[in-house]
């Protein structure tokens, strides 16, 4: 069985193409978070955090902040592809 970090992408790119969501989208789902628990880590409100979650562009703070949310590392939500 392969382990979360390498299935992960595929994962990803599956619900990103197969589903139209964004890949911050897609991470907070593979992570099995609802929009409440991370807009709660991020100490903004949920509908702040859709509205956040739908855009495509993003501040490189924002991201890391995200990212911190999330529980994974910044550049997993950059789309960078990480070795095993």
């Amino acid at each position: 069985m392969l382990s979360p970090l390498v299935a992960a992408p595929n994962e990803i790119q599956s619900m990103m193409d197969g589903y139209d969501f964004t890949r911050i989208k897609a991470w907070r789902i593979y992570s099995g978070m609802t929009s409440a628990n991370v807009a709660q880590r991020l100490g903004i409100s949920q509908s702040a955090y859709i509205a956040l979650e739908k855009r495509t562009n993003h501040r490189a703070s924002s991201l890391y902040k995200i990212a911190v949310a999330l529980e994974i590392s910044p550049t997993k939500l950059l789309g960078e592809q990480i070795s095993p």
